[in-house]
């Protein structure tokens, strides 16, 4: 088993600091998916759709 699949394994059991370390190691994933796919005039603001991808990010970890 590798250290990142128990990293999840404790993340989901709610080890708060294994969870703070995945989402602060993934934020340049979610900042630049949300930058490729923000469009100006669009329904949310840059700042709100790397709100919307964090929650995303916190879903997916609590499902994994």
């Amino acid at each position: 088993m590798d250290a990142t699949a128990q990293l999840f394994r404790k993340a989901r059991r709610g080890d708060r600091p294994a969870r703070d370390y995945i989402v602060r190691s993934h934020m340049g994933l979610v900042t630049y998916l949300a930058k490729y796919f923000y469009r100006p005039g669009a329904f949310l603001d840059l700042g709100d759709l790397v709100q919307q991808g964090c929650l995303g990010l916190l879903h997916a970890i609590d499902k994994f």
